[in-house]
């Protein structure tokens, strides 16, 4: 069975490595740092690459295939910039690898907030109250506060300010936000929206596997438990199932003709009684494995489309599964229940269902021990 190329080896990348390399295929990891994927007995070979914003990049991954491989891998891809280098790329990486991320247009409407956002509201689909050209606090002319502060470009926002959303109170903390962001360059690169009850509603993420707009499958999961919350990386979270989410997500899939694995997040608006759609990831995410593990198999969904083989997709799937990333948990659930943003039945529902590990896997325990051996080092690297 021909192999696979993943891009980044850290959780989500070990999850689509173990997943592939349980099918039989042949799975080669290339990261820019010490991954934890190239320590499972499912990594056929490791290769050190260029950083994803070096010239160097795309030369790299060209000269690899040609180096090492007869015929075009499937690619997979765990980083947002470096699916935007390949989008950039796709035609002339096509010939050495096999390829599902969109191309550069297609990207754009989804990494850039603002474009995604416009298009959404264009089809009507349900998003929070949002204003996207207000640079200044007198822009808005109807104030909702608290509010949060937004970038355009994610990653870029999250380098240079180290949050993912910046949530202010009232108009003059507004306006003070503001200005620090245009010190930084970078006002004409934040939009704003209402701030929804994200304490007493976690994030939910209908995630699919999509060929032309047409959802082939689809699994729901909940962010439970992140860190620093809100809007953090998830420590522990679920299957669940909730239906009113089908039905925006297939709008949205179907206008866009989208192929591939995606991820959208909703958030739920008590005031109007609706789950609001906050953004969509052309990729997987970091907690893959519940999906895997409750019965939706996404990375050889997405490896046997690539090279035209027979699939059965999955309807059901297995829910109250919990992802949990054990050393995470530990050190932060303690924390969770003294601020009583998480509760002791909770805890009890953790430990007596069943669950689906971020590393640990007792039939490819090297991950894990390695990952507990060098801690600081891989949460600098999450």
């Amino acid at each position: 069975m021909s192999g696979a190329v993943i891009i980044g080896g850290h959780i989500h990348g070990l999850a689509i490595a173990r997943s592939l390399g349980r099918a039989g295929i042949n799975v080669h990891i290339l990261d820019r740092y010490r991954s934890l994927a190239r320590y499972s007995k499912y990594c056929a070979s490791y290769s050190q690459c260029p950083d994803y914003s070096s010239d160097q990049f795309v030369p790299f991954l060209i000269r690899y295939a040609k180096t090492n491989f007869s015929e075009p891998l499937t690619l997979f891809l765990s980083d947002d910039f470096a699916i935007g280098i390949v989008a950039q790329h796709k035609k002339m990486l096509s010939e050495f690898y096999r390829i599902i991320y969109p191309d550069k247009k297609k990207f754009d409407l989804l990494f850039r907030k603002k474009q995604f956002l416009k298009f959404a509201l264009s089809e009507q689909l349900p998003l929070p109250k949002t204003w996207l050209n207000a640079e200044r606090a007198d822009d808005i002319s109807e104030y909702d506060f608290p509010l949060l502060i937004k970038g355009d470009d994610s990653l870029l926002f999250w380098q240079l300010t180290k949050v993912k959303a910046m949530k202010v109170h009232d108009k003059k903390e507004l306006e003070t936000a503001l200005q620090k962001l245009a010190a930084q360059k970078l006002d004409g690169d934040i939009f704003l929206q209402e701030c929804l009850p994200v304490h007493q509603n976690p994030v939910l993420s209908f995630t699919a596997f999509c060929i032309d707009g047409e959802i082939k499958s689809w699994w729901i999961g909940e962010k439970t438990v992140e860190h620093p919350h809100p809007f953090g990386i998830a420590i522990l979270a679920q299957s669940i199932k909730k239906e009113e989410l089908f039905s925006p997500s297939q709008i949205l899939l179907r206008k866009l003709a989208y192929t591939g694995i995606c991820e959208i997040e909703f958030l739920y608006d008590p005031k109007k009684d609706a789950y609001k759609i906050l953004e969509m990831n052309a990729r997987s995410w970091l907690w893959l494995q519940c999906a895997i593990v409750s019965g939706v198999n996404y990375p050889l969904y997405v490896h046997n489309f690539l090279n035209k083989k027979k699939q059965q997709y999955t309807q059901q799937y297995e829910k109250s599964v919990f992802w949990i990333n054990v050393w995470h948990y530990i050190l932060t659930a303690p924390i969770k229940l003294a601020q009583k943003e998480y509760s002791i039945s909770q805890l009890r529902d953790v430990m007596t269902s069943k669950k689906a590990y971020a590393i640990f896997d007792r039939k490819d325990l090297k991950p894990f021990l390695m990952y507990s051996l060098k801690l600081p080092y891989y949460v600098n690297h999450i």
